[in-house]
């Protein structure tokens, strides 16, 4: 299973403003949005990589979302 993991500006703005009591502007969501670091999923989990370029490509016309990487998604093992 793969996913792609990057950013969404609207999930920044959410995640700014609970950590703040006041009001916070546009501004430092885009700052934290624009940021390499900090990424997680924004896609479901797909059977192979080419899916996961096909979602890139689809996400490419939509300003509000980056993505930085696909990941190889392991299934939890059971250590006995």
């Amino acid at each position: 299973m793969f996913a792609v993991y990057g950013k969404s500006l609207q999930k920044e703005r959410t995640r700014k403003r609970r950590g703040c009591k006041y009001e916070i502007s546009d501004e430092t969501a885009m700052l934290a949005f624009k940021k390499d670091t900090g990424a997680y999923q924004i896609s479901p989990e797909f059977s192979s990589e080419e899916r996961c370029l096909e979602f890139i490509e689809l996400a490419k016309s939509y300003p509000e979302v980056r993505c930085l990487y696909i990941a190889k998604l392991d299934r939890a093992r059971n250590k006995k």
